[in-house]
C-alpha cells in the first residue's frame, strides 16, 4: 500500500525539506532491505555449498 503520510502528516501539507526527508528515508529503507536480502541469499548459498 503506498504511503501517503510522513510523520502523521499527509504529504500534500508537507514543506519541501520533509517531502525530501520522505524520500531519503524511503532510500535507506530500501538499502536496508536489499542489503538484508543480499545478506540472506550469501547465507542460503553457503549453506547449499555446504560450507
Amino acid at each position: 500500500m503506498l504511503e501517503t503520510t510522513y510523520r502523521g502528516k499527509p504529504l500534500s501539507e508537507c514543506s519541501k525539506e520533509e517531502l525530501i526527508e520522505a524520500v531519503e528515508d524511503c532510500m535507506r529503507l530500501q538499502q536496508s532491505q536489499a542489503q538484508s536480502y543480499k545478506e540472506q541469499l550469501r547465507l542460503a548459498d553457503l549453506r547449499y555449498k555446504g560450507a
